[in-house]
């Protein structure tokens, strides 16, 4: 099985208009969190929501995620269905952040946390 966590990540150009965008969204239908992981202690995770499936599968494209798109089942008949793109690959999460930081307003100290820990990391 392999090591995840050497797992290299393929580096992705994303205009900044692209930046911005990517980032307004996650701002608004995202969560940028560390999540508790029993094997690995604290693991960075970018979520981001929606219920138009091509904005999230274009997003996917650009960030080089289409393979963490998934289907949200919907809890109620009045409910839409839903999609999430899940990032839990620290190198993933660190260059979608390193790249879309300056445009982020609402979960900009999240951002911050997650890639001050990220760094810690990389110095131990």
């Amino acid at each position: 099985m392999a090591n995840r966590k050497n797992k290299e990540v393929e580096d992705f150009y994303i205009s900044k208009t692209e930046k911005a965008y990517i980032a307004g969204f996650i701002d608004g239908e995202g969560s940028i969190l560390l999540v508790k992981n029993n094997d690995r202690g604290l693991q960075p995770r970018i979520c981001i929501y929606n219920s138009h499936k091509e904005t999230l599968d274009w997003m996917a494209g650009k960030i080089n995620a289409k393979n963490r798109l998934y289907d949200r089942r919907r809890d109620k008949l009045h409910h839409k269905d839903g999609y999430v793109i899940s990032l839990s690959a620290t190198e993933h999460c660190k260059l979608l952040l390193e790249k879309i930081f300056p445009y982020l307003k609402i979960k900009s100290d999240n951002a911050s946390m997650v890639l001050s820990y990220i760094y810690s990391k990389e110095m131990n």
